[in-house]
């Protein structure tokens, strides 16, 4: 009798454990054999022929509620992208080698991101949104079909698991699972969540804290030809999450004789991408702050000179532009001074604090500001002062505590503030005691 109980115990435990813990059904290994039938599914390519490939990938986006809600930054879905689409194209020379290959990435409206090319001796990269493009030597490699060398490469496993499973955009596929790896000292699993969006990490995992993770090969259940692959992770409760994942359609094979390789392996790039150099626009500096009243064409506030505890150290003008810098340099402070208006730089009598300015006119500041990568965590709506009359304004929020930051919308004009060492209170103190300079009639 007392075995029997504890028999009983023992299922008990057993069948809590795979409940509370969410661990899929698989068939245990039999995926071998699976793996083995499907790789005589693909067809092979012949010498001579170019092999066109399209692809869908994802990456897991950081939860909507991470996102700050202010308007004045990149939104996190242009930022963290959940699905992009690519092609590539390869040409098989007669000895079995790529001769040539392309590849172009594009969002989901189409607009092109990525445009990469070997020729045969060079391969060009070129990223129009960063109007930037390079050059370097290439080598031909020999040709291997990407989707036969991903059932090789799993078969490499000692264990593999299939199971009937959903593609990321909610097809019915069969799921080939390699060895699962525990990942409890990875790095990235103690990435915590505002390092992972500070510094723009992809794919976005941080809140999920995963304690495995493997890759699987998804085939179509009728034809058992291969359609994706992914990398999962499992969080402690057991349930998987697919952080990216690249879902394939069947390659055309292309001849020669009925398209033409030169319009394919052709780049259109403009000359000027290829310059390695990139300057802001040069600004005027400025030696009194009455220059403003002549220069700009919209309200610009300053600290009036009986602030004695503070001086003024820089004071610069650019006319107002719609330019910005390229995309990889895209911080807020970099693009709030690439040549939109008034910079100010103010410091304290021991130079331990300091008070960073900028404002132009309020469509030009907009334009840049929606540009930039966020480097704070949330944002508040409040309303501050300004040569006492009172303007809505957006707090930014970051991991510094020593750091405040301000977008203040003061009608025509908007003013970006940044200031280092100098507590809340007396940031809004400060920009209470700011002045209108009058502009002089144009």
């Amino acid at each position: 009798m007392e075995m029997a109980i504890l028999t009983l115990l023992i299922l008990s435990c057993v069948a809590f454990y795979f409940s509370f813990f969410r661990i899929p059904a698989v068939e245990a290994n039999d995926g071998r054999e699976f793996l083995q039938v499907a790789v005589q599914q693909i067809e092979e390519v012949k010498p001579g022929q170019i092999l066109h490939s399209s692809y869908t990938l994802y990456r897991r986006t950081p939860p909507a509620d991470l996102e700050p809600i202010d308007p004045y930054h990149l939104p996190y879905h242009q930022i963290w992208p959940d699905k992009e689409y690519e092609d590539t194209w390869l040409e098989i020379s007669e000895a079995g080698k790529v001769s040539r290959w392309r590849t172009q990435l594009r969002s989901t409206d189409g607009e092109l991101l990525q445009d990469l090319m070997f020729d045969g001796v060079v391969e060009t990269d070129y990223f129009p949104k960063d109007g930037r493009a390079v050059q370097f030597p290439g080598e031909s490699a020999d040709f291997r079909d990407e989707r036969v060398a991903l059932i090789q490469n799993f078969l490499q496993h000692s264990h593999l698991s299939r199971r009937e499973n959903l593609s990321p955009d909610g097809n019915p596929v069969l799921s080939v699972y390699g060895e699962s790896v525990a990942i409890q000292f990875s790095a990235q699993r103690e990435l915590s969540i505002a390092e992972a969006l500070l510094s723009f990490s992809r794919p976005f995992i941080a809140d999920l804290k995963p304690v495995s993770t493997t890759n699987r090969i998804d085939f179509d259940p009728a034809t058992h030809l291969p359609v994706g692959t992914g990398q999962s992770v499992w969080d402690s409760s057991g349930a998987e999450h697919v952080i990216s994942y690249r879902a394939f359609s069947q390659p055309i094979i292309l001849s020669v004789t009925n398209v033409d390789p030169k319009a394919i392996f052709r780049q259109e790039i403009p000359t000027e991408a290829f310059q390695d150099a990139f300057s802001l626009p040069a600004a005027t500096q400025l030696t009194t702050l009455e220059q403003l009243a002549q220069l700009a064409r919209y309200p610009v506030y300053v600290l009036p000179e009986s602030m004695l505890d503070w001086k003024l150290v820089l004071a610069t003008f650019n006319p107002s532009t719609h330019s910005s810098a390229p995309a990889f340099l895209q911080g807020i402070d970099l693009a709030a001074s690439s040549g939109v208006g008034v910079q100010t730089i103010y410091t304290n009598h021991d130079n331990s604090a300091n008070l960073f300015i900028v404002q132009g006119p309020a469509a030009d500041m907009n334009h840049v500001l929606r540009q930039t990568m966020p480097t704070w965590l949330m944002s508040e709506h409040i309303q501050l002062f300004l040569d006492d009359e009172q303007f809505t304004a957006w707090a930014l929020i970051g991991r510094e505590s020593s750091r405040i930051r301000y977008i203040i919308e003061a009608g025509d004009t908007i003013v970006y503030v940044d200031s280092r060492g100098i507590p809340a209170k007396q940031v809004i103190e400060l920009l209470s005691q700011f002045t209108k300079i009058q502009q002089q009639q144009q």
